[in-house]
């Protein structure tokens, strides 16, 4: 019952099932660690998804408010110091948002029109980018 031959088989299979897990192990690991690169790189190539499914709503609002701008200028020969102004004086009736929920803000130097979810989606640009440097 117990002979060498088959000791010697109980032994070759404890340490093939031994190999077998440490392999499966290592596997395990390479593809939880690769996936996780995969995922954040989902992650990231979604919210860019997702930020040009809203570019459209920004730069039409962008264009409106421009529009706005622009009437005021020819009504009141001057550019407006603000969009608080634009709604001051009756040109809009509130505040503009994006589909964030985020506003606008008019810069009477430059005379562009600023979405401050694209800065916000800037400076995390820049975040990420000097974390990744450091």
């Amino acid at each position: 019952m117990f002979s060498a031959e088959n000791l010697k088989l109980k032994i070759c299979f404890f340490k093939v099932k031994k190999n077998f897990l440490f392999i499966t192990i290592l596997i395990l690991l390479f593809l939880i660690s690769s996936g996780c690169r995969q995922y954040s790189d989902y992650v990231e190539v979604s919210v860019r998804t997702l930020n040009t499914a809203q570019r459209q709503d920004i730069e039409l609002k962008i264009k409106i408010i421009k529009g706005v701008v622009d009437n005021f200028y020819a009504d009141n020969l001057r550019k407006p110091e603000s969009i608080d102004e634009l709604i001051q004086t009756g040109y809009l009736s509130s505040p503009p948002k994006d589909s964030f929920g985020n506003g606008f803000r008019y810069d009477p130097e430059t005379d562009t029109v600023i979405s401050i979810t694209y800065e916000e989606i800037e400076k995390q640009k820049k975040e990420a980018e000097n974390k990744r440097q450091n």
